[in-house]
């Protein structure tokens, strides 16, 4: 999409002695997903934004959508989707949950600038009748705006007790708000649906292949055009799965998380799972000259293969591609793709790794749960500790502690969810 401003004029508005700190924001920037590898069509904007392309900008800007209507009015602008832009517009942003500050006390490790002191901010966030994707909370005093952005998703109607730190010179200043409005989760959900019905489509046309190949059906062109259809299909799946991936890389950078400290860890080393094979079932000769369409089996062995890719090569070509299912332990599926070829008799196929992107999945999803169990005792140690009645001398302390635990396997749960989501969004 196109856009083209002839004349914008961009105003910043300066707060006096307020601070605008976008820790932990639902969306980074545009500019900052480009830079982890996200393509330009999956750049994605926080809710009540549009992704849209300015003047002589070769990246696009995230601009409010009550502000791009009144640049259209404004401003000639050319090749604008019009019935996207109203289907914006017209979203209605939605109340999904709540949020209560359950204490607030001075930090007893921390100090601000200026000595402007630092309070920790407990709270609890509750969803309503749907989970919370990517909560994202909004803290706010005389002295400073933050967001934070939470570590997991809330489920259905249920709580969530978490942590904040910002600067106050007066703590009755101090005030915070739920930033989401359903539009995140949404996304997800339409995503993660498209792709689950796909996949069903997916499997279909292997099952319809598969019968066609019982009944060696090699001249029918119904072979040709399964295959057709499985490509179609995987390709669909994949682009999908990786704008899911890339939305939820996007989602749970952080603004300190750099493309330099963003290092992706080389996976723990192993052999090919015992079984695992992937081997050419059947040949048959496309309408079009030197193609051919190929039919083949891939097997996982004694272990799930997460995210196989194989190496379709021949004489005159080699392609890449990755199969649009897992495969579970013991199991094989059979699927097609196309290539060119002078001599039938040199296409080969292979796995293109023998599991090395799951294993690093697998590695990145053992220290998710890790972190996890212990971020879970340690907010329950918070919940108890803030119900205690009356509350021990050394409250402040012991709160203070737990804070900063829970903030620092905040900061490690995201990061390690965003280098799962790197390598799941990078081909």
């Amino acid at each position: 999409m196109n856009l083209k401003i002839l004349f914008l004029i961009v105003t910043i508005f300066t707060f006096a002695g307020l601070v605008f700190s976008p820790s932990y924001a639902d969306v980074v920037s545009p500019k900052k997903q480009l830079s982890f590898g996200i393509d330009l069509e999956d750049i994605s904007c926080k809710e009540g934004f549009m992704r849209v392309y300015l003047l002589e900008h070769e990246t696009p800007s995230c601009i409010k959508i009550s502000s791009v209507k009144k640049l259209v009015q404004r401003y000639m602008i050319s090749d604008f989707d019009l019935k996207q832009f109203e289907k914006k517009e017209k979203t209605t942003l939605q109340e999904v949950g709540s949020v209560k500050i359950e204490s607030t006390f001075q930090s007893l490790s921390k100090s601000g600038k200026s000595q402007i002191p630092v309070y920790d901010v407990i709270f609890n966030v509750c969803s309503i009748s749907q989970s919370i994707e990517s909560p994202v909370i909004e803290l706010k005093s005389n002295a400073e705006k933050k967001q934070i952005q939470l570590a997991n998703s809330i489920e259905a109607k249920s709580c969530q007790i978490s942590v904040g730190q910002i600067q106050s010179s007066n703590p009755e200043s101090i005030s915070i708000q739920l930033i989401n409005k359903g539009t995140v989760s949404q996304k997800i959900s339409d995503l993660t649906l498209t792709i689950n019905s796909l996949q069903l489509e997916l499997e279909t046309q292997r099952k319809n292949l598969s019968e066609l190949i019982k009944n060696k059906s090699e001249k029918s062109p119904e072979v040709s055009s399964t295959i057709e259809q499985i490509s179609k299909l995987r390709k669909q799946t994949n682009d999908v799965r990786d704008e899911l991936n890339s939305y939820l890389l996007s989602l749970n950078l952080t603004p300190t998380t750099t493309k330099d400290t963003l290092k992706i860890p080389p996976p723990t080393p192993r052999k090919a799972s015992e079984g695992m094979m992937v081997k050419i079932i059947s040949k048959y000769d496309n309408p079009i000259k030197n193609n051919y369409d190929i039919a083949f089996e891939a097997c996982s062995g004694k272990e799930i293969l997460r995210i196989p890719i194989i190496t379709v090569s021949s004489d005159l070509e080699s392609k890449t591609t990755q199969l649009g299912d897992k495969i579970s332990p013991n199991s094989c599926l059979i699927s097609g793709t196309k290539i060119s070829a002078s001599d039938p008799n040199t296409i080969q196929i292979r796995y293109q790794d023998s599991g090395a992107k799951a294993q690093q999945i697998d590695d990145l999803d053992k220290k998710l749960d890790e972190l996890n169990k212990q971020f879970s005792d340690v907010k329950k140690s918070l919940n108890e500790l803030i119900n205690l009645k009356p509350r021990p001398a050394d409250f402040a302390q012991k709160a203070d502690n737990i804070s900063q635990d829970i903030i620092k396997l905040r900061d490690e749960i995201l990061y390690t969810k965003s280098l799962k989501y790197k390598i799941l969004s990078t081909e």
